[in-house]
């Protein structure tokens, strides 16, 4: 905060897994149960051995079976020139969990094709769908076998009967004949999601345009793959990451994605994908980032005017302008508002959101240290004690919660296609990121907002962003800029390559200033900056003694050190003070500010108060 105070700051390739043991005869028989070999030793001649508790491909064959669609099966026919009447499908519990144990978007047993999760109605009673045309091209192989007696080899997850599915399968989604099928196997044949994505997403002679159904099925092939980075392998295997980035355009689509890509990678796919989502844009970045830490639902329903009406104030600076003037009570900054405090711009076909740039007399007095002016633009409250004094319970209650269930305020929220989270959702991811809880973050942001006004908010960013590029602290937590780059705050929403490039988590570069003053003042980053902070203070003050610390060791007698290495709900109420204290000052030197500490203990109740976290 300004003042005395401050914060703290395509080509179609197959990439199938394998062919396991089995057919429909076999599966009314009632053989010894099979199950899929792990990758490493699913190769060529290997045995399939009973396992107990372990799923196999007869599992999927529990569900009652239903015939092709009759206008399916009559396309079907002509395109592989001969009947297919006893195909048959199974959905369902069962199935879907067949195919899931084994890797599988769906899988071909004889004439039975088991169908994994996700895949819709719309897909199946479509002639043109290449999933069908790919198992129907391994029922046909199957046919081809003749023989009800099969061996327990697996066949090889590259061989010619995965070839020519995959082949076909790609023939009939171009509207070409698939002709006659020629491999011959009686291996039950596993498709993986990679594969019917690679075929939604190439085009077709009459379609040069992958389509909102395509979308969708790519979307819920991804979303229900038990094995999303072994896909996202396969399709950067078979060079179409690209496409599917590019090609999966419509935006709200792409914001799924996204998310998906998001929560279901690991490491070593993230690598892959990272690279193809930071040419799509920062907010790309930013929706990649938040599905990880499950940030992908939009704020419940909330009308913020009863609340508005109880505890926000309505003075303003006396000094209007074009502008209306700035509120300039306590609790009028961004946290009340919900008001993004960078620079509006108003234009002649739009206006940004944002605060407007304060008046040039008021800039004037402000460089000159007009003590009325500055005393406008700075901290609200005087007296900590007297603050909270002079408010009710109730009061500090609905504070705290028009806090919480306020949407975010965003840099970047058209990349959220409406869909903008709660402030409350934000935190208790980051707080999940940092083995924090989420009422702590709360807490120290409803603090630093209850002694902050919109006249405030205009000075700090404006200040930074100005060409004396004020190192000022920004937004819900007050972050100073300089500290969010010397402790690289944004790492959790940001990828490396970026805050390289954008100087955001190196203070030598000039440039990076403005862009951190931009993200500061974006809820979601400043949360986050947040959540990081107050690990960074509690991993420090957990390898403190507290015979270094003498005055914190007296003004805090219920301080353990040592909790501050756990998750904070766990914390004595001592240590919440205490990092009050160390959270606008130089970490754990000892020298307290008590005040502040109490402060936030106080919002900490309070936050607690609402339920909400």
């Amino acid at each position: 905060m300004g003042g005395a105070r401050c914060g703290p700051i395509g080509e179609e390739t197959m990439s199938t897994r394998a062919f396991v043991e089995s057919t429909r005869a076999e599966a009314r028989s009632g053989p010894p149960a099979a199950r899929r070999e792990p990758p490493a030793r699913a190769a060529s001649g290997a045995r399939i051995e009973h396992d107990i508790g372990r799923i196999s491909v007869l599992d999927g064959l529990s569900e009652a079976p239903v015939g092709l669609r009759s206008s399916v099966r009559t396309e079907m026919e002509r395109s592989f020139g001969e009947s297919l009447h006893d195909v048959r499908l199974h959905r369902g519990p069962a199935a879907e969990r067949a195919a899931r144990a084994l890797d599988a978007r769906a899988y071909t047993v004889g004439s039975d094709i088991v169908l994994g999760a996700g895949i819709g109605s719309r897909e199946l009673e479509s002639a043109k769908s290449p999933l069908l045309a790919h198992e129907i091209t391994h029922v046909l192989q199957h046919r081809r076998a003749g023989s009800a007696e099969h061996g327990e080899a697996i066949a090889p997850a590259r061989g010619s009967a995965e070839r020519e599915a995959g082949r076909n399968a790609s023939l009939h989604a171009l509207g070409l004949p698939a002709g006659m099928v020629r491999a011959a196997t009686p291996a039950a044949a596993l498709t993986a999601t990679s594969r019917i994505v690679e075929y939604e997403l190439s085009y077709a002679l009459d379609d040069w345009a992958v389509t909102d159904a395509e979308e969708a099925r790519i979307l819920s092939a991804l979303d229900t793959d038990p094995v999303l980075p072994r896909t996202i392998v396969d399709l950067n295997a078979a060079g179409m990451l690209f496409a599917l980035f590019d090609r999966v355009d419509d935006l709200d689509s792409r914001r799924r994605l996204l998310q998906i890509l998001g929560r279901g990678l690991d490491a070593a796919s993230r690598a892959l994908v990272e690279p193809h989502v930071r040419r799509l844009g920062p907010g790309a970045e930013l929706q990649f980032n938040l599905g990880r830490y499950g940030v992908t639902a939009p704020a419940p329903a909330f009308n913020p005017a009863p609340l508005e009406a109880a505890v926000v104030g309505t003075r303003r600076t006396s000094r209007t302008g074009f502008n209306g003037g700035f509120l300039r009570d306590a609790f009028t900054g961004v946290g009340a508002t919900g008001v993004i405090p960078v620079t509006r711009y108003v234009g002649t076909f739009h206006t940004t959101p944002g605060v407007p740039q304060i008046p040039l007399e008021d800039k004037a007095l402000l460089a000159a240290g007009h003590a009325g002016t500055v005393a406008t633009y700075s901290n609200p409250v005087g007296s900590l004690p007297g603050y909270l004094g002079g408010l009710t319970s109730t009061q500090r209650r609905q504070q705290a919660e028009l806090l919480l269930r306020r949407p975010i305020a965003s840099v970047e929220a058209s990349s959220y296609r409406g869909n903008l989270p709660s402030r409350a959702q934000v935190m208790t991811a980051a707080a999940s990121a940092h083995n924090l809880h989420g009422a702590l973050i709360a807490a120290f942001i409803l603090a630093e907002q209850r002694d902050q006004s919109q006249a405030e908010d205009a000075k700090d960013y404006q200040g930074a962003t100005s060409i004396m590029r004020g190192d000022t602290s920004i937004g819900l937590g007050q972050v100073v800029v300089s500290t969010a780059r010397r402790h690289d705050l944004f790492a959790d929403l940001v990828s490396e390559p970026t805050r390289r490039t954008d100087g955001l988590n190196d203070p030598s570069r000039p440039l990076g200033h403005d862009a951190t003053a931009d993200l500061l003042a974006s809820d979601e980053y400043n949360i986050f900056a947040v959540a990081r902070y107050l690990r960074l203070v509690a991993d420090q003050g957990a390898r403190m003694s507290l015979a270094a610390l003498p005055n914190t060791a007296a003004q805090y007698p219920g301080l353990d050190l040592a909790a501050y290495s756990g998750n904070s709900a766990a914390w004595p109420d001592d240590n919440i003070r205490a990092l009050g204290s160390e959270y606008t000052s130089r970490p754990w030197d000892d020298g307290l500010v008590s005040a502040w500490g109490d402060f936030v203990y106080q919002a900490y109740l309070d936050v607690r108060a609402t339920g909400l976290l």
